[in-house]
Order: structure tokens, then C-alpha cells, then sequence
């Protein structure tokens, strides 16, 4: 009588090779999900962002603004905590392209990440401006500035 096999090898053996491949497969993607390179991205479709701290949405023209608060439901749509948005009036504050500022120089991933967003939902420029100075703010903070658009 001969012995059922797998590749060559009795069933049991290779069962238990099956079951090794799938815990050190899960233990690689569990590694890879640690050092994703934005710490608070979800990889399913339902959430951006997971970090403490609500990501700051600062409006220059105002608090009704329709961009910054496309923005902001978005942003909570996809799980982020979001305050705002602030409206500033004042047209110096306003820059010259949408901006997510960061605090900390660890929070650079994350302004990107969220500054990647902001141009895929507004169709334009978002730039990253680390502001240096501010270690009040706890890390993770991030503002998302919109700018005023020309003639509106």
C-alpha cells in the first residue's frame, strides 16, 4: 500500500508547510504595515488617515468656503478627525498655492500623504511647508491651508 503524498511529500508534511507559509506571510505583511511610510494610511478604501491629532482645515476666503469644506467631508469620510474650517479674512495670510503644514519633522510623511489627497480632490497644487518653531504643537498636527482662488 502506498502512502498518499504532496509534492513528493507525506500529506501531513506538507499541510504543516502550507500552514508555515501562511503565518510568516501574515507576519510579513504585519511588518510592512508598521513601516507603511504615512503612519496613520489605511490601506482599505474607507479611511486616510488614523493619528490623534484632527487635521486643521484653515479656509482664507471663510468658514463656508465650498473647496475647503468638500475638503473637510472628505477628510472625515474617509476616517480622519478634521476641525474646522477656520475662516481667515485677512488676504496676506492667503498662499499662493493649497497647503498642508506640519510641525515636526517626523510629521513629513503624513503632510505629504494628506497633501497627495488635497491635490486629488481640488485638482491642483498642494504644497508641504514644515514650520519650524512650533514644537507646542503636538506631533501628528497637521493644517490644511486653502488658498482663495482668483476672483472668487
Amino acid at each position: 500500500m502506498t502512502k498518499a503524498r504532496w509534492m513528493g511529500l507525506p500529506i501531513p508534511i506538507g499541510v504543516a508547510l502550507i500552514g508555515c507559509v501562511g503565518v510568516i506571510g501574515a507576519a510579513v505583511i504585519a511588518k510592512v504595515q508598521d513601516v507603511w511610510p504615512f503612519r496613520g494610511v489605511v490601506s482599505s478604501e474607507t479611511g486616510l488617515c488614523d493619528h490623534s491629532n484632527p487635521v486643521r482645515i484653515i479656509s482664507i476666503p471663510g468658514r463656508e468656503y465650498e473647496p475647503a469644506v468638500r475638503i473637510y467631508k472628505k477628510l472625515k469620510e474617509r476616517g480622519c478627525k478634521v476641525e474646522g474650517p477656520y475662516p481667515r479674512t485677512d488676504s496676506s495670510d492667503n498662499p499662493a498655492h493649497n497647503e498642508v503644514r506640519y510641525f515636526h519633522e517626523n510629521d513629513k510623511d503624513d503632510a505629504n500623504h494628506v497633501a497627495d489627497f488635497v491635490k486629488s480632490e481640488t485638482n491642483g497644487r498642494c504644497d508641504v511647508k514644515y514650520l519650524s518653531g512650533y514644537q507646542d504643537e503636538p506631533r501628528g498636527q497637521l493644517e490644511v491651508w486653502i488658498k482663495q482662488q482668483s476672483g472668487k
